[in-house]
């Protein structure tokens, strides 16, 4: 039994392996197009992310956005559904977010900020209601409709940005206004920069809304994976008619479900706006965390711990592309290859895994 334990993990990690070098080679043969070998390509990939405290820190500033929308993904996977709505929840809630920080005059900054948070969430929550319901009542695949209306809130955020939340200094350009230092997450790591000067210790764009995340990983980590919740879940996944006879109320599952994924997603934009960008703009829609998202919750088999490893791997992934870009002159769709690459290398390696099991 312990050998077969054993051999069953070394498939796992082999078939893992290999999709992560799915994404590596994918991207290193797109740069070789571009006149840079595969080798130093991998390399840029690879060690890039961790050049410099300033890189380094980028990997959680992309680890905060694609894992906290990737823990509903991963919940809602429990339960079969696919979450493909992250990418426009994201923006719903980033939306709000800077809707609210403009209307209120809130006595308190950390009220507002409360204020701020839970209307993105709820916004976001409502977004993914219509997808919700119409999986529940009627079986409509969750895939098509909530894909469908990422399209609808890039065209929204569009319109926000040219009314609700234009800025008053936006000269003619779809921006938002800066939100004010009294709204913002304060910076988590600040470091040493060499100027004409001299030394200068200047903000890196971490701040403190991962602890946002982790504690809410920690907290639906013990509150679903750590209760019968989980079985439950695992149940309505497998089969709708065995949780009806089982007495679990599937249609109650599905949309709560796909309620607390949209919820997140929005947590998402908000903690984005709150803590990294401070303001938005049209160029911000097409930011890609709600995929990469649904690649990390595949990648951790719908496991919260397993995804914050994913999530993490994912925006080194990113972050490494981004230096590559830089090197190559590429644009930053070469770093799609790799999610696509990999996307592709995830059915395979679970038709492997459930093979030798």
């Amino acid at each position: 039994m312990v050998v077969r334990m054993a051999r069953g993990s070394i498939v796992v990690i082999a078939s893992y392996s290999g999709i992560l070098a799915a994404g590596l080679l994918g991207v290193s043969m797109v740069a070789s197009l571009y006149g840079i070998g595969m080798l130093d390509s991998m390399r840029i990939l690879i060690t890039s992310p961790f050049s410099d405290l300033l890189h380094f820190s980028e990997i959680f500033v992309r680890f905060i956005a694609i894992y906290t929308i990737a823990l509903g993904v991963s919940i809602a996977l429990k339960a079969g559904l696919w979450n493909i709505g992250g990418e426009g929840q994201f923006l719903v809630g980033a939306v709000m977010a800077l809707y609210i920080a403009k209307a209120i005059q809130a006595p308190y900054p950390q009220l507002a900020m409360t204020i701020m948070i839970l209307g993105a969430s709820l916004a976001a929550m409502l977004w993914a209601l219509p997808p919700a319901f119409l999986k529940a009542r009627f079986g409509v695949n969750e895939i098509v409709t909530t894909l469908m209306l990422n399209i609808v809130a890039a065209s929204f955020t569009l319109y926000a940005l040219d009314g609700p939340i234009r800025g008053q200094a936006s000269y003619g350009y779809l921006l938002s206004d800066v939100l004010p230092p009294s709204l913002r997450f304060p910076v988590l790591l600040r470091i040493p920069m060499q100027t004409s000067t001299g030394i200068e210790w200047v903000d890196t764009r971490l701040s403190y809304s991962i602890f946002v995340t982790i504690a809410l990983a920690v907290v639906l980590y013990i509150a679903i994976e750590r209760s019968p919740l989980d079985i439950h879940l695992g149940v309505v996944g497998k089969d709708w008619r065995i949780a009806s006879y089982a007495g679990i109320n599937v249609f109650r599952v599905v949309v709560l479900t796909m309620l607390l994924a949209g919820a997140l997603a929005g947590l998402s934009g908000a903690l984005h706006v709150m803590g990294v960008l401070y303001r938005f703009d049209s160029g911000q829609i097409d930011h890609g965390f709600g995929y990469l998202a649904v690649l990390a919750a595949a990648l951790g088999r719908s496991r919260i711990p397993l995804t914050a490893l994913t999530s993490l791997l994912i925006s080194i992934l990113v972050v490494g592309g981004e230096s590559l870009l830089v090197t190559i002159g590429a644009t930053y769709a070469i770093t799609w290859v790799a999610v696509g690459l990999m996307m592709i290398a995830i059915p395979i390696a679970e038709k492997i895994v459930g093979e030798k099991r």
